[in-house]
């Protein structure tokens, strides 16, 4: 995830995939941008200690999707951005792509594949849009003294988490997709590298999270939110230096703070 400098303050990041589906999942995000990092099997064998049953990957890494044969973990795997040029004008490249990164691992419980990471249409006018659009943002953990509600004709909020994803709701329903589910793929909050980073509040932001999701929004209430938390672990080799810091994990699998996974 990249940040501009004036969200380095308070910042979490949303970003949304839209399908159709039935149920709600909530999980995290596995990266691995970092080189001091447990070997994959450990961290496999961690998410599962924690009960955590829904992870998010941002490529078909060989290592990790081997980790989890077998092991009932849903899981949503992401087309890195340089391969989806190839995908989208060569039927038999997609086609490769789903032997070698989806059927090759018949025993890994994939529920979604997810298209980009932060793409910039910029970058490559003639690529094709994706299913998946990212968008940043600045809220406060629920709840925070000073942040009063807000509303938008009938539709009232408490936090800026649920109206963000309203917009999507909105835009999807005047495109002429009510139908449409939307999936939050990344948010979080970082525990350091600024005065609202704590260690506190993000186990305030991603707590509240849990219980939020599964209310819903006030466009749509009682249906709940597939969310997944920005990140499971720290990861040294990311830039700019905040984003070193949004695991609920250090690298040697401790927990910075607990975080309940179960239903």
């Amino acid at each position: 995830m990249k940040r501009s400098s004036k969200q380095h303050l308070m910042l979490m990041a949303i970003a949304m995939l839209c399908i159709y589906t039935a149920d709600a999942r909530t999980g995290v995000c596995y990266g691995t941008l970092g080189d001091n990092l447990r070997p994959s099997r450990e961290i496999v064998n961690l998410i599962k200690r924690n009960n955590i049953g829904n992870i998010r990957l941002y490529n078909p890494n060989p290592a990790i999707l081997e980790a989890l044969q077998g092991t009932n973990i849903s899981v949503i795997v992401g087309v890195p951005n340089e391969d989806i040029q190839g995908i989208v004008t060569d039927p038999s490249i997609a086609t490769s792509w789903v032997r070698n990164n989806i059927r090759k691992y018949q025993y890994v419980n994939f529920r979604y594949i997810s298209v980009g990471n932060e793409m910039n249409p910029a970058d490559n006018p003639t690529s094709h849009p994706t299913s998946r659009q990212p968008c940043n943002a600045s809220p406060i953990p629920w709840p925070r003294p000073g942040f009063g509600e807000s509303r938008d004709g009938p539709y009232q909020y408490q936090n800026l988490f649920h109206a963000m994803v309203d917009s999507v709701h909105a835009a999807l329903e005047k495109a002429g997709g009510p139908s449409l589910k939307v999936v939050v793929t990344e948010t979080g909050w970082p525990t350091t590298r600024g005065m609202e980073n704590t260690v506190s509040n993000a186990f305030a932001y991603n707590s509240n999270l849990f219980k939020s999701v599964k209310r819903g929004t006030s466009r749509r209430p009682r249906k709940t939110l597939d969310t997944y938390i920005f990140s499971l672990i720290d990861e040294n080799q990311k830039t700019p230096e905040l984003e070193k810091h949004w695991g609920i994990f250090l690298p040697n699998n401790v927990p910075k703070y607990q975080v309940s996974f179960i239903a």
